[in-house]
């Protein structure tokens, strides 16, 4: 699936909105997907460091 922008929605009032994320079809879903930067949380940050001798 090739998506670059998030759907548009329908909201309860029957105007579309773009939707600011998606997920995989499972059910419970296992896959978020975010369209923008601002918008990712990391679940574990890793740091790498050099080792000075």
């Amino acid at each position: 699936n090739d998506i670059r922008v998030p759907p548009m929605i329908p909201t309860s009032n029957g105007k579309l909105i773009q939707a600011d994320s998606t997920t995989d079809e499972k059910d419970p879903f296992s896959i978020v997907c975010t369209f923008h930067d601002d918008q990712n949380y990391p679940e574990y940050i890793i740091t790498f460091m050099d080792k000075i001798a």
